[in-house]
């Protein structure tokens, strides 16, 4: 009995049947001098996933470009191709194909349900999943529109040559092979030993010493002579038949129908094909449904599949120029072009009989086909490619700022070591640490980027950069010069009173709701207990960038002692300088554990600016200092009386 599976890119396990092993076994020079053609989505996957700070900023919102990390990795790959003399050619997926339905709906469904458990993870804010959020977030990776748009305008800066297939990449370096365009293909997917590529290259490793193998190259005599074996003399309709049979992306192999059980029935395929069809579509079963039901429409899909791999929708490339061969002629741009197809149709035939659908339809109108085939627009967007870059981000005096210095890493939480958090602060503004410095060296490393504006605009606050060694606080807001900070008692006094709102009940009510007496209580029990230092309260005015744009803002800031920590808290207070509106978090915190949301030192501080608000103009800063209890930091380098000891 046949039973249904879902398949893996490509033919499934044909790599694994063909490839002498699964390790690298040749070098990139045999093919020096020669020009080869790569699968675009398959590399910016690659790269997509070789990053862990690609998986952070891949989820940050706003959007943020990841195309300085993308062309990271393309200039490694490049540069291997680049050593062993090799000439290379990016096609990009076209239009989408309408046989492999099913298999984006798949994808794309596997990609949103991640990033929905992820985001319900981060709401629920349980320290212990956040390893499973670092998983999930790779699982919603994928190929989005402004990642292509920064590897085309990669491919722009490098000069490297890059097209659009009609829809699938395979099916177009397939017939760029066949017209000698291009020399060899390196691609991952199985579907180019069926297609009828020649050289294929696999297992690619873009990291490894150049004396040692980092490829494995395979003919595509391999895969004719694997038919060969077991059905002889099969033709090329016959060979697109055992790869269906074994599972594509257009077709789901029939479920228990494992590769040696196709190998065992396909020897009487010529006289059996038709039943054997019959019986898949009449008693197999659908994987994780036991019923009788069949596979409705299976012998229909399954000669489409087959179809698709012999005369597959592509552009055909012609020379301009008389006596000039097609790659000469595409190499000058000397070239003409037209639609159609992988092989010649047979006559009395047409692309609606044999694959069931009109390849002109699915094409964008208004648009020729030169248009797509340069990657002017993306065929599935019908839009420029350029349009999809996100803008550098640049402050008010329009100075493009370093790559995630403005980002908030709260927003999607990620946990790794305190090192390596620290790293990304740093190659965030443009500076490349060694993983081998120490934590102090990276921690004075950021502390110089704060304080003086190294690789980048002087940042504000830097503070809890591990918070409890599992979160990544980073800063969000960023200033265009070094922060001046205001340190004298009697003019920060006066600056709290001339503030157009006053720091009340209605003023806290409305920015962290009633309720929650218990954080109240503990605030003033703060005020009360000495927790505050207020010779270190002091005031800046900057210009930072904020979840709205540039602001001129004001921050208050002072130290608060912890209950049962050593080390003082520092709390920072941000308003907007045009109507002193009060930005909370992110931008106002604590860095207690608790200080992106509403902790006791925020509020204790809060209270501590309305009683500020509420002096006489005889009560001066150093009466008001002088009349608060005694600070606890005061108190900790007193002898202690024996008596209170023993």
């Amino acid at each position: 009995r046949l039973k249904f599976v879902l398949t893996d890119m490509g033919v499934k396990d044909l790599s694994k049947e063909l490839r002498p092993s699964s390790k690298p076994s040749s070098h990139l020079s045999t093919f020096s001098g020669k020009i080869v053609g790569l699968d675009a989505s398959i590399w910016l996957n690659k790269a997509l996933f070789s990053s862990p700070e690609i998986t952070v900023l891949f989820h940050q919102l706003p959007r943020v470009s990841i195309a300085h990390l993308i062309a990271k990795y393309f200039d490694i790959l490049h540069s291997v191709f680049e050593a062993n003399n090799i000439k290379i050619l990016f096609v990009v997926d076209g239009a989408r194909n309408p046989l492999k339905a099913h298999t984006n709906q798949i994808r794309q469904k596997h990609n949103s349900d991640a990033c929905l458990e992820m985001q319900n993870l981060i709401r629920t804010g349980n320290q212990d999943d956040l390893k499973k959020i670092t998983a999930l977030k790779k699982r919603g990776l994928y190929v989005r529109d402004d990642v292509l748009a920064g590897f085309v305008q990669w491919c722009d800066d490098k000069s490297i040559r890059y097209v659009s297939a009609f829809m699938e990449a395979e099916w177009e370096l397939c017939k760029l092979e066949s017209d000698g365009v291009i020399d060899a293909v390196a691609s991952e997917d199985s579907d180019c030993f069926v297609l009828g590529c020649t050289n294929i290259i696999q297992l690619l490793d873009i990291n490894v010493s150049p004396t040692v193998p980092n490829c494995t190259i395979i003919s595509g005599d391999r895969w004719s002579d694997y038919v060969n074996d077991i059905l002889p003399d099969a033709t090329l309709g016959e060979m697109a038949d055992f790869a269906v049979l074994l599972g594509v992306d257009y077709l789901d192999r029939a479920y228990g129908n494992s590769v040696s059980k196709v190998k065992s029935f396909f020897p009487n395929w010529r006289e059996e094909k038709e039943v054997i069809l019959l019986q898949i579509e009449n008693n197999g079963q659908v994987k994780g449904k036991r019923s009788r039901a069949g596979i409705p429409g299976y012998v229909k899909t399954f000669r489409a599949s087959a179809n698709v791999f012999q005369y597959a929708p592509c552009y055909v490339i012609e020379a301009a120029i008389p006596g000039e061969t097609v790659r000469d002629s595409f190499w000058s741009d000397n070239f003409l072009l037209q639609r159609g197809n992988l092989r010649q149709i047979p006559a009395g035939h047409s692309e609606i009989s044999l694959f069931g659908f009109n390849p002109e339809s699915i094409l964008p109108q208004g648009h020729t086909l030169m248009d797509l085939f340069s990657m002017k627009i993306w065929i599935r967007t019908s839009c420029s490619v350029l349009d999809f870059i996100v803008p550098f981000p640049k402050n008010d005096r329009n100075e493009i700022l370093p790559w995630g210095c403005h980002l908030d890493f709260d927003i999607v939480p990620i946990p790794m070591q305190p090192n390596s958090a620290l790293i990304i602060f740093l190659e965030c503004r443009g500076l490349s640490p060694r993983a081998t410095n120490t934590r102090d060296q990276l921690i004075s490393a950021v502390e110089r980027v704060v304080s003086q504006g190294l690789g980048g605009p002087a940042v504000l606050p830097c503070t809890d950069i591990v918070g409890s060694g599992h979160y990544v606080n980073l800063e969000v807001l960023t200033c265009n010069e070094a922060i001046l900070w205001l340190e004298d008692g009697a003019a920060q006094l006066s600056l709290i009173k001339q503030f157009r709102i006053r720091f009340n009940e209605e003023f806290i009510n409305k920015y962290f709701g009633v309720g929650r007496n218990g954080v109240r209580e503990r605030a003033w029990g703060r005020i009360n207990g000495g927790h505050f230092d207020i010779k270190s309260m002091r005031t800046a005015v900057c210009n930072c960038r904020t979840t709205d744009g540039i602001d001129s803002v004001r921050i208050c800031s002072v130290k608060c002692t912890p209950s049962m920590k050593k080390d003082a808290y520092t709390i920072y207070l941000v308003f907007r300088m045009s109507d002193d509106t009060f930005l909370p978090a992110p931008a106002s915190r604590c860095n207690c554990p608790v200080g992106r949301m509403f902790c006791s030192h925020m509020l204790a501080f809060i209270v501590l600016l309305g009683m500020m608000q509420s002096l006489e103009d005889t009560e001066t800063f150093d009466w008001f200092e002088s009349n608060m209890p005694d600070p606890v930091k005061s108190l900790h380098s007193l002898c202690i009386p024996f008596q209170y000891v023993f």
